[in-house]
């Protein structure tokens, strides 16, 4: 039973790890989709990829979408930190020693 608790908790570490790594990439992607760029004929195009009309409803869908993902990813990630961190204590056991192998007992 030990043994699985510490695979469970060097798990989440590398869980909380992958996320914490990715997080500034992701992020930088879901906000490109709001990039666009106005031309003087008065479209807009986006600036990530200049083939994909802003104006189109294919990219106000994904407008929407990057929205909502800007709320759950973004902003989530910080709360979700900050809340373990704040109100987790349940969750220092398996921090205290992230990588280290579960002692015998």
């Amino acid at each position: 039973v030990a043994k699985s608790e510490a695979v469970k908790g060097q798990a989440g570490t590398f869980a909380f790890l992958l996320l914490f790594l990715n997080y500034p990439s992701c992020s930088v992607k879901i906000f490109t989709t709001f990039a666009c760029d106005k031309l003087d004929d008065g479209t807009r195009w986006l600036r990530a990829d200049l083939t994909i009309d802003c104006n189109s409803e294919t990219h106000e869908f994904f407008s929407w979408y990057a929205g909502l993902m800007a709320i759950i990813y973004p902003l989530g990630t910080p709360l979700l930190y900050y809340a373990l961190l704040r109100c987790g204590s349940w969750l220092a056991p398996a921090l205290s020693s992230p990588l280290s192998s579960p002692s015998p007992a």
